[in-house]
């Protein structure tokens, strides 16, 4: 876990992060179905792309600048726990 907010506050790098409450309030907001294609920008792990996606069955794409970050979907991946194509 200290991989993950090894970011300094209120740096250039952070941004916000968005929590499941949010993510199901955006979900109702704009009727997010299985026809639309949701794009998580600054995703880290991608829970709320995965959130987005087993909710609406809408496909989720995460983009994620922190290496560190991406080796974790990677991992979750390459363990078939997610869809990853």
């Amino acid at each position: 876990m200290r991989t993950f907010r090894a970011y300094k506050p209120r740096s250039a790098e952070v941004y916000g992060e968005a929590n499941p409450i949010f993510a199901n309030q955006l979900i109702r907001r704009l009727n997010i179905t299985s026809r639309d294609v949701f794009y998580d920008i600054g995703s880290g792990i991608g829970t709320i792309a995965m959130q987005v996606a087993a909710m609406t069955g809408a496909r989720a794409k995460g983009v994620e600048i922190r290496a560190e970050l991406v080796s974790v979907v990677c991992v979750v991946c390459a363990l078939r726990l997610i869809f990853c194509g």
